[in-house]
């Protein structure tokens, strides 16, 4: 998990208040808790998504960041923004 000074910077608003989306079922901890109230961490969801490339490969489509001040989704893969 990333700590608030190297947090990804909001493509929308600037802001460098943003959460790493965890997918899955995680195991929940003393230390996710603690990521998760203070922003670092928002979780995703169980259901994870992808497309199939035409050589076969699944590329997940789930955005990879949160913004916690604009509440955006960012950090899709590079084909998406095409």
């Amino acid at each position: 998990m990333q700590n608030k000074k190297t947090r990804s910077k909001c493509p929308y608003c600037g802001s460098t208040d943003t959460a790493r989306i965890l997918y899955g079922k995680p195991f929940f901890s003393d230390e996710l808790q603690k990521q998760l109230d203070s922003g670092e961490v928002r979780l995703g969801g169980c259901c994870i998504t992808g497309i199939k490339t035409g050589d076969g490969r699944m590329i997940r489509t789930d955005p990879e960041y949160f913004c916690n001040h604009c509440e955006k989704e960012f950090g899709f893969p590079e084909y998406l923004h095409e």
